[in-house]
Parts: C-alpha cells; sequence; structure tokens
C-alpha cells in the first residue's frame, strides 16, 4: 500500500484515512443541514464545493500522515453535506412529474460512486502515485468549469 509507504505506518492505520473521511461525511450533515435551512441551499452548496476541492488539493500536497487525516476531516464533512443537499435541491428544481427520473440518477451515481472508485484509484495510484488520487477529482472539476 502506497500511502502506508510513504509515511512508514502499517496499512491498518493508512485506512484510517478512509475511515475518518466516511465518518465525518455520514455526521457532518446533522450539524451542516440546519445552517442549510436557515442562509439558503446555495451558500452551503458553493461553500461546500469550494471545501472538498481545496482540501483535496491540500491532501495531495500534505508532506504529514496528520495533515492528511485533518484534510479528511473536513473534505468528510464538505462531501457529506453535498449529498445531503442532492434531494431538497432536485426537489427544489424539478417538477413533480420530472423528480423520479432526476432522483435516480442522482442516486445511481452518489450510490455507486463507492464501488467505481477503487476500480479508478487502484490503477491510478499504482501508476502515477498516490497523490493523484486526492488531485484528479479537483483537476476534473477544474476542467469541466465548476
Amino acid at each position: 500500500m502506497q500511502l502506508a509507504e510513504a509515511f512508514a505506518i502499517t496499512p491498518v492505520q493508512a485506512s484510517y484515512e478512509l475511515t475518518v473521511y466516511l465518518v465525518f461525511a455520514a455526521t457532518g450533515p446533522l450539524f451542516v443541514l440546519p445552517v442549510a435551512n436557515t442562509y439558503g441551499r446555495r451558500p452551503l452548496l458553493v461553500i461546500a464545493s469550494l471545501l472538498a476541492g481545496v482540501t483535496n488539493v491540500v491532501a495531495a500536497y500534505s508532506p504529514s500522515w496528520t495533515g492528511i487525516l485533518v484534510t479528511r476531516v473536513f473534505n468528510g464533512v464538505a462531501t457529506g453535506c453535498l449529498a445531503a443537499l442532492g434531494p431538497p435541491i432536485i426537489c427544489d428544481v424539478y417538477f413533480l412529474h420530472e423528480r423520479g427520473f432526476y432522483m435516480g440518477l442522482w442516486a445511481f451515481f452518489v450510490n455507486n460512486g463507492v464501488h467505481v472508485a477503487p476500480l479508478l484509484g487502484g490503477p491510478i495510484a499504482q501508476n502515477i502515485g498516490w497523490r493523484w488520487c486526492f488531485g484528479i477529482p479537483v483537476s476534473l472539476l477544474e476542467t469541466s468549469g465548476l
């Protein structure tokens, strides 16, 4: 495991990077969504998107294991917030008769990302390095114009 080798830690310790992300992605919306109900979804969507991108860049260039864990905490909160805002935004944007289709698309991509990520991340980490697993999502957002 390249991450474990890069920071001289065990593979179990390296797996904490994903664990920390998942814990905060699951619990973050509990604290963030009341803010969205008060101040609106758009500001929160913009801030969470920006935070997710910035924390990925910082993780890609992080010289320490602690730095990666801290960035994954904030990245988890940001992406958890984005995932939680998906259904309400779809309900705001689309008519009742259109919502099923777009909610299905949203659910398909959110639920299958965890299946596709290892299939893409493994070859990326093996061939060009683990840091690109954090950098490529940001570069894809940049090239898409978001």
